[in-house]
């Protein structure tokens, strides 16, 4: 087993002639956590995967392996001087190997697995062994072209493991899959994850994916990072517009504050917001970000129904647990989520708040 590798990135930046792919990226992963790169294509985190895994050097700054330099723009340790393991998005296997085989090229040709598993038994025992971990144990005969992709990206997996590498990295690796074989090998590469210890970092533009899996959340955008931390940090309290948009799909309320509570300015009646967990930078702007599902719909036409933010329904999507809803206000279009019991019909006026009505206490 595996015990992590800690990665430290220090001013990395990189250029690819006038542009500016990386800017200025400082960050810590700890050893065997799990960290998500998140941000929409072009964002630069692949790039600085790239530059973890030694594909590439720096135009400036340093990356450094439990407190060796492995990169800088005078020097850069190659891919197979690091104790990393890759996988990929296309998989990148053999198609002339069996599974078994590409588990045994990895043992034999990653730097101190040869001496480690003793020789050419001990190398069969060992690939056994990680079959069995990414329950392969009964294709080991099998060519990628008699597989599924699933199963590929187990082969991908095993092959990156069997190094013992205290990195492992990942670039989009659950991407050319359906949505429910995503979720399952979700659930694999954290069971691989927990019991092997190598220091994940993983790259991807699916929130999903990022927020369920990982420990730490780094959201990049344009060569830069947006915010970093726990994932519920960054869902919870989001620290600029880009990451409340990308992250939480966030509606960005315009109004007033008035030390921990927020008016919006579209509330009609005695609406008041409490701020107390929102971070400073919305105060500064005179906004407010509220996430789809902390919204509560109520009828405009009952006669009972509390004032708040007047809106119309414009769509309808049931989604069997939930239903998602837009809604046209006076300043523009919103979003919510609500349980799939409730039921709103297009064109119908209702007034918007927010739920639960934990600001009352306070404003």
């Amino acid at each position: 087993m595996s015990t992590g590798t800690k990665i430290l990135t220090e001013r990395i930046g990189k250029r690819f002639g006038k542009f500016e792919a990386l800017k200025s990226i400082s960050e810590e992963c700890r050893a065997g956590t799990f960290t998500a790169i998140l941000g929409p294509s072009g964002c630069g985190k692949t790039t600085l995967l790239r530059l973890m895994a030694g594909l590439g050097s720096p135009s400036s700054g340093r990356i450094f392996f439990d407190g060796e330099l492995v990169s800088s723009p005078q020097k850069s340790l190659p891919p197979e001087k690091r104790n990393i393991g890759m996988v990929f998005q296309s998989f990148a296997l053999w198609p002339h190997m069996t599974v078994l085989e590409h588990v045994l090229f990895a043992l034999k040709h990653h730097t101190g697995r040869e001496k480690e598993t003793g020789g050419k038994k001990g190398r069969g025992k060992e690939a056994a062994r990680i079959l069995e971990v990414v329950g392969l144990q009964d294709f080991h005969k099998r060519y990628p072209a008699e597989l599924s992709g699933g199963q590929r990206q187990r082969v991908a997996l095993a092959r990156a493991i069997a190094g013992n590498p205290g990195v492992l990295l990942m670039d989009e690796p659950l991407s050319s899959l359906d949505a429910d074989l995503r979720v399952e090998m979700r659930h694999e590469i954290l069971r691989v994850h927990r019991d092997h210890g190598s220091t994940v970092v993983y790259v991807t533009h699916d929130q999903d994916e990022a927020m369920s899996m990982a420990d730490k959340l780094i959201v990049m955008n344009e060569g830069s990072v947006q915010q970093a931390g726990p994932p519920e940090e960054i869902y919870t309290r989001p620290s600029s517009i880009f990451v409340a948009r990308f992250v939480s799909k966030a509606n960005l309320v315009r109004g007033e504050w008035s030390g921990d509570c927020f008016r919006p300015e579209e509330a009609q009646g005695s609406v008041k917001w409490d701020g107390a967990e929102v971070a400073p930078f919305w105060r500064e702007n005179g906004m407010y970000p509220v996430r789809p599902e902390q919204l509560s719909l109520v009828p405009a036409a009952n006669p009972e129904s509390p004032r708040g933010i007047p809106a119309t329904v414009e769509s309808v999507q049931y989604l069997g647990r939930e239903t998602h809803y837009s809604l046209a206000g006076r300043n523009g279009t919103w979003r919510a989520y609500l349980p799939a019991g409730a039921k709103f019909s297009r064109g119908e006026r209702v007034w918007l708040d927010l739920m639960p009505k934990v600001h009352d206490r306070l404003c």
